[in-house]
Order: structure tokens, then C-alpha cells, then sequence
């Protein structure tokens, strides 16, 4: 065998038991694959447990091994130096990959799926992607498999056609593309027959069979839309490239100037240093950010206001739930609950939300609210001190007096969080808590409600006893919602109790 008749490429990774990981057989891959002489046809060991063989074979050596896996399921490279493996027909399908489009791909399974523990796929996977760049995570179908790519059409270039969105009115950018361009992108002369549908939002606005002339490029007036799916045809009718893809007619930006480095040195912070450098760097450690947001693209037309409204409404009445959060007790799980909390609170994402907590505290306002750090988003907390000190337990009527003294020190400090777009509010009902709940209440940018229940208070949250974080489901967020809008006004619309506001910050 030359280098110059070697078009097929054949890569294949497989265990120390012969399990195959990943492999592919890719017909007419010379355009872009390419094996220097000293490693084709050869083995090489990723790590302990993963071998890899690759090689570029003739057309005799490749349909050879393709026969030989139709006839027997086995997948014997012994003659080259690899391995010999028992497959079983997986599957038939239109796939990409590997500087292939719409080509069909078979699939054969390995008939002993390898043994590897968790630590050995993720370090196997990474491997994969680095050889191949496929994310096997979004793929998982691949593992254990050998894929051949087969290539129909090697005659015609790849791809064939290219796809151009525009504006029958020029520069009118501010509204969805409503024309497109098909562009011949290899020299060949036969005709085209080429699929096009276009769609808005999940909406199909147009689906037409257009035929190609001889020219290079032709134009194609249609409707708005913001994604479109080609498929191109011979003139044998086979299907020669699928594409689809959204287009990027929206590009948000945030912006989130930083304010410094606050450094914090409290009882939280040496706890933490003494369990590690790096979880006494996480409490120690502030940056407070502001985040600016902006749009540039399309605007946003009546229709899809009203889609995402009704699809508010969906999600409400069929919500699924994917924020739900466990900390043990420790240090580490306390600050742990912090930088979760951050996530939470982004700016870009947050504009508002309220803290409902009777037990909420000066302990509590320096631990917690000092190193929440997108200081843009407003942030009530409504507590109930009366006269029981929530970190001591001790009996004292000054409370409400050191509550305020604290959060005057902490602005005079220059505390970002302290200083603005923060609300205290406290309410008592005569000399007892006004409330018992603990609530965690997120109001984001696109108008949206979200309430999570906490099962404990933030004093010391999973210092003293673990912490859970759960989120409420849509249509029982819509029955609290006014409760924790009442009390960060100051009122309990439940009529539990007679509460009043006796502080309020600032």
C-alpha cells in the first residue's frame, strides 16, 4: 500500500480487555486526514487501560474490513497490529461527522461493553475528545460503538451548498432576515434539487422544493424567520447534505465592572481557614460587581410576547423542578451555601428579591449579606428580633438598637452590599415573632417570580445543622407571593397575627 491510494481512515480505542471505547471506518477521507508514515498502521497507549489504533487504508482494505463485518461481526485488524473484536449490528442512520455531511452511517455494538469505573470514563471521555473532539457527554449513544461513515457522493465537494440570510429592505437589522441566498460552493454542473423550510420561533413559515439553475448563487424572497433546515438532492434524487440551524439574531451582553477586593477577616473566615487554604480564600474573599445589561439584534415582536407569556403560564401549571440543594453541617458547606446563594443572586439574571427570616441577626448581616457580591440586585430582608438574641439565645431589649448601629458601621466601612440597594425591615406582633417562615423570593429581569423555602435560618445556616434549599413549584409560588410581598411591606395578609414594623433600614 502507497500513501497515495490510502483514502479510508480507520481509528478505533479499545480497553485492555479488547472492549472497544470508540471506533470509526470514514471513507474518502484523504481531504482531510492526514497520518505521517511512522505512526500508520500503528497502536498507541492513551493511559493503562485505553489503546488506540489508527490507520489510512486502501479501497481493497476497506471494503475487506467492512465485509468482513457484515459477514461475521468481527472486527479483525490483527493483520495490522490491533485487535480483534466480536460486534453486533447496531443500526442504520443519516449522520455527520468527521468532514461528512448526511452521509449513512452504520453503527455495530461491542458485544462486551467496557468495564471502567467512573474515574477512568470521565478521564476516557476527556481523552476522547481530545483525539476526536466529540463530546461523547451529549453523545453517549457512540460509547462501545464502531461507526462506518460511508460516502455516496465522494465526487462532489463538501459541502455543496452554503446558506445566506438577509433583508429584501437593506440594513434592516432591527427586524427577523426575510429573503436568502443559496451559493454553489464546489465546480459542478449537474442540478439541484434543494429543500428549504424556514421557521419562527417553533412556527413553519416556509417550506419549498426549489430547483438550481447553473448560476452560482440565486436569491429566494420568503417571510421572517430565525431558523432554516437544507436539504440537498442530486440528480438521482439521493440525499447529498442536511443542514439546520438557528440563527443569531439576539445577542445579550452583561456587564459586570468589578469594585474591588473586599476582604473579610470574622469568625467565619478563620473557621474556614482552618478546615483549608482554598475554603478560606472562598470566605475570606469578596469582589462586589455591578452588572449592566444590554441587547443588540431583532426586535421583539407581538407574537413572541405573547408566546413566552403563555409559556409562563405552561411552566406554571407543569413546573419541573432543577434547583433543589442539600448542605450538610460543616464550615465548608456554610460557605458552600454563600456561593450558592451568589449563584442565585446574579445580577444578570436577578433584579430584586427578598429574604424572609425572623431570626436573621447582626451575626447573620456580617456572615452572609457582606459577601453577596452582585450589589445591583435589590435586597429586602425582613426579620422579627424581639427580644431574644437569635446567635446567643440570651434574653436582651437592645436588638433592634444593635441591628442599626451594625449596619451604619458596615456602610461607614464602604460594605458595597451595605450601602446600597439594601431594605431591613423588622416586624414583631407585641413582644412575639411576627412570623416563622424562611423564604428566599427572586425577581429576574424578564418578570418572572421565583420562591425557594429554606430550612433553616441563615444564622449560622449549615454551621450548626444541615441546610436544605428547595424551590416551590409554580402554582404554589402564585399562592405565597403575596404573603412575602406583604411582609416586606410591613403587612401579614395571612391575618395570622397583628405585626408592626418597629425598624426599617435605611
Amino acid at each position: 500500500m502507497t500513501m497515495n491510494n490510502a483514502k479510508h481512515w480507520l481509528w478505533i480505542a479499545t480497553t485492555s480487555k479488547d472492549q472497544i471505547v470508540y471506533g470509526c471506518l470514514v471513507f474518502n477521507a484523504e481531504f482531510w486526514s492526514k497520518l505521517a508514515v511512522d505512526i500508520s498502521r500503528k497502536s498507541k497507549l492513551m493511559d493503562g487501560n485505553l489503546t488506540v489504533f489508527q490507520a489510512l487504508l486502501d479501497s481493497a482494505e476497506a471494503l475487506d474490513t467492512k465485509q468482513v463485518l457484515v459477514d461475521s461481526s468481527v472486527l479483525d485488524l490483527t493483520q495490522y497490529g490491533g485487535p480483534c473484536v466480536d460486534l453486533s449490528k447496531g443500526g442504520y442512520r443519516l449522520d455527520d461527522g468527521f468532514g461528512k455531511n448526511s452521509v449513512p452511517v452504520e453503527t455495530y455494538l461491542s458485544v462486551n461493553f467496557p468495564e471502567l469505573s467512573d474515574e477512568r470514563w470521565l478521564e476516557t471521555f476527556e481523552l476522547l475528545e481530545q483525539e476526536l473532539g466529540i463530546k461523547f457527554r451529549y453523545a453517549p449513544a457512540k460509547l462501545g460503538t464502531l461507526e462506518i461513515f460511508q460516502d455516496l457522493r465522494a465526487d462532489l465537494p463538501k459541502p455543496l451548498l452554503g446558506f445566506k440570510a438577509g433583508h429584501v429592505e437593506d440594513h434592516d437589522f432591527k427586524n427577523y432576515p426575510d429573503k436568502f441566498n443559496l451559493i454553489k460552493l464546489g465546480k459542478f454542473n449537474e442540478q439541484l434539487n434543494v429543500h428549504v423550510q424556514l421557521k419562527l420561533g417553533d412556527d413553519l413559515v416556509y417550506s419549498k422544493l426549489l430547483k438550481l439553475s447553473s448560476s452560482r448563487q440565486e436569491e429566494f424572497t420568503a417571510l421572517p424567520f430565525d431558523r432554516y433546515s437544507m436539504s440537498v438532492f442530486d440528480d438521482q434524487g439521493s440525499l447529498v447534505q442536511l443542514d439546520e440551524h438557528p440563527l443569531i439574531t439576539r445577542i445579550p451582553f452583561n456587564m459586570s465592572p468589578m469594585q474591588g477586593t473586599l476582604q473579610i477577616d470574622d469568625t467565619l473566615t478563620r473557621s474556614a481557614q482552618g478546615v483549608s487554604r482554598e475554603v478560606g480564600e472562598q470566605a475570606s474573599i469578596v469582589k462586589p460587581r455591578s452588572t449592566q445589561r444590554s441587547m443588540v439584534g431583532v426586535n421583539v415582536t407581538e407574537y413572541e410576547t405573547h408566546r413566552l407569556r403563555n409559556s409562563t403560564l405552561v411552566d406554571r401549571l407543569f413546573p419541573s423542578s432543577e434547583y433543589d440543594r442539600w448542605f450538610p453541617k460543616g464550615v465548608t458547606e456554610e460557605v458552600g451555601v454563600i456561593r450558592h446563594l451568589n449563584k442565585l443572586l446574579d445580577g444578570g439574571q436577578v433584579k430584586s428579591a427578598i429574604i424572609v427570616d425572623p431570626f436573621f441577626g447582626i451575626d447573620t448581616l456580617k456572615r452572609v449579606i457582606t459577601r453577596l457580591e452582585s450589589v445591583d440586585v435589590k435586597l429586602t430582608i425582613v426579620t422579627s428580633l424581639c427580644s431574644t438574641d437569635p446567635e446567643t439565645n440570651r434574653k436582651t431589649n437592645r436588638l433592634v438598637e444593635d441591628l442599626d448601629q451594625a449596619l451604619m458601621e458596615l456602610r461607614d466601612r464602604g460594605v458595597p452590599r451595605c450601602c446600597r440597594n439594601l431594605n431591613v425591615v423588622n416586624m414583631t406582633d407585641g413582644n412575639k415573632q411576627a412570623f416563622h417562615d424562611r423564604y428566599l423570593c427572586l425577581s429576574t429581569h424578564d418578570g418572572q417570580r421565583e420562591i425557594y423555602l429554606m430550612s433553616n435560618s441563615l444564622n449560622k445556616m449549615a454551621g450548626n445543622w444541615p441546610f436544605c434549599l428547595t424551590k416551590i413549584d409554580a402554582p404554589t409560588t402564585q399562592q405565597v407571593l403575596p404573603y412575602i410581598d406583604g411582609l416586606a411591606r410591613g403587612e401579614d395578609v395571612s391575618g395570622a397575627t397583628n405585626s408592626e414594623v418597629d425598624y426599617r433600614w435605611p
